[in-house]
């Protein structure tokens, strides 16, 4: 038996979106100051559905902005570009900077050594979530944002040890990544994936 098509209020990787009312309603959901109404009404649970800061400036397009990245991360580590950086960003380095922070006879944890980098967490009260939620029907048939769960509340602070220079990587930004192919464009806590290959000294083609 065949899948069954994706539902159009389904988000997978944004530069493949077609469906322009879905895609204005991502654009508006990433702008900043929304947030600041948005989550007063939506909010619940610690959950910020919206961001204040934005995840895109008042002013760029949504897909514009994927789009160049995707395009960037592609012409540097080919189609698989994506999930290259995500796999050594998740197992190759917070993955095992975890392990170090759990152990509980490693006595400072305020940067811990992961091969040529150095790891900090932060951690918060509440969870960030992603922006591209579309309201579907839960099972009670009531209205639901449920069609996308990813979220976070923990950052990481990554330094390289050679050139000292360092990434701010928000944990929701490794389910924008792998999921959405999403750097966030020019805000706060945009990762810029030329930043971020040159960081994280990812081989390039």
């Amino acid at each position: 038996m065949g899948q069954s098509p994706p539902s159009k209020n389904t988000a997978g990787f944004i530069h493949d979106l077609t469906d322009q009312e879905l895609i204005d309603r991502f654009e508006e959901q990433c702008r900043p100051d929304i947030g600041r109404v948005k989550n007063k009404i939506d909010g619940f649970l610690g959950l910020d559905f919206y961001s204040d800061t934005g995840f895109i400036d008042a002013t760029e397009s949504l897909m514009e902005v994927v789009k160049r990245d995707h395009e960037y991360v592609v012409s540097k580590l080919g189609e698989e570009g994506h999930k290259i950086i995500i796999e050594v960003l998740r197992e190759s380095i917070i993955k095992p900077a975890l392990d170090k922070i759990n152990t509980k006879d490693i006595s400072d944890v305020s940067n811990v050594e992961v091969g040529n980098v150095l790891v900090r967490k932060i951690d918060y009260y509440g969870n960030q979530c992603c922006p591209f939620w579309s309201m579907g029907i839960n099972d009670k048939n009531k209205p639901s944002k449920a069609s996308c769960l990813g979220r976070g509340g923990v950052d990481y602070i990554i330094t390289n040890k050679t050139t000292g220079e360092e990434l701010f990587i928000p944990a929701l930004i490794l389910h924008l990544i792998e999921a959405h192919h999403f750097y966030e464009g020019n805000v706060l806590h945009r990762v810029d994936p030329e930043k971020l290959i040159r960081v994280l000294e990812i081989k390039t083609l």
